[in-house]
C-alpha cells in the first residue's frame, strides 16, 4: 500500500510533465517580422503592371514595425532585376512611409522589383512586383485610318 501511495503521485507528476511537453509551441510575439505593403492608387505601382519605355513609375512603400517589440525599421533594399542583371540600392530608413520614383526600362521586357525591409533586430519582410515594359505603339492597331476633322479642312466649293 505504501508503494501504491508513492507510485500514484509519481505517475501524476510524469503525466503532467509529459502533457506539457506535447503542447504545440506558440509563436513568440517577439519574433514577428515587420510588414511591408505597396501604396494603391493613381500614380503608384502596387501590383504587376505594364508601362511604356521610359515611363515614370513610383512605388509607395508602407512599413509597419513589429507591434510587440516596436523594433525600428532601419533599412530598405530596393532590387531591380532585368535580363539576368540585378541592380540594388540600400537606403537608411528614417520613416515608415517612403515613395521611390524611377524610370521604366529603356528596353522592352519584364523586370522584377523587390523591396525588402530590415528592422533593428534583424527581422525582414519583402514584397515584389513585375513591371513589363512595352513600346509606345504596342497594343495599337496597325494600318489604322487617320481620323480627319473636317472643321480643319479647306472648303472646296465651286460657285458658278
Amino acid at each position: 500500500m505504501k508503494t501504491l501511495k508513492l507510485l500514484l503521485p509519481a505517475l501524476i507528476v510524469v503525466f503532467l510533465i509529459g502533457s506539457q511537453s506535447c503542447k504545440k509551441d506558440e509563436e513568440n510575439p517577439q519574433d514577428n517580422p515587420p510588414t511591408i505593403s505597396l501604396q494603391n492608387g493613381a500614380g503608384y505601382i502596387s501590383a504587376n503592371a505594364t508601362v511604356k519605355i521610359n515611363d515614370s513609375i513610383k512605388f509607395g512603400i508602407r512599413c509597419t514595425p513589429n507591434g510587440n517589440t516596436g523594433a525600428k525599421i532601419t533599412t530598405l533594399k530596393f532590387d531591380r532585376k532585368f535580363n539576368g542583371q540585378n541592380f540594388s540600392n540600400n537606403f537608411t530608413m528614417t520613416s515608415n512611409n517612403v515613395d521611390l520614383s524611377t524610370k521604366a526600362n529603356s528596353q522592352v521586357g519584364s523586370e522584377t522589383f523587390t523591396m525588402t525591409i530590415t528592422d533593428e533586430k534583424g527581422a525582414t519582410a519583402a514584397t515584389s512586383v513585375v513591371v513589363t515594359t512595352i513600346t509606345p505603339t504596342q497594343g495599337k492597331a496597325i494600318n489604322q485610318e487617320p481620323k480627319t476633322d473636317l472643321r480643319d479642312a479647306p472648303a472646296l466649293i465651286n460657285v458658278n
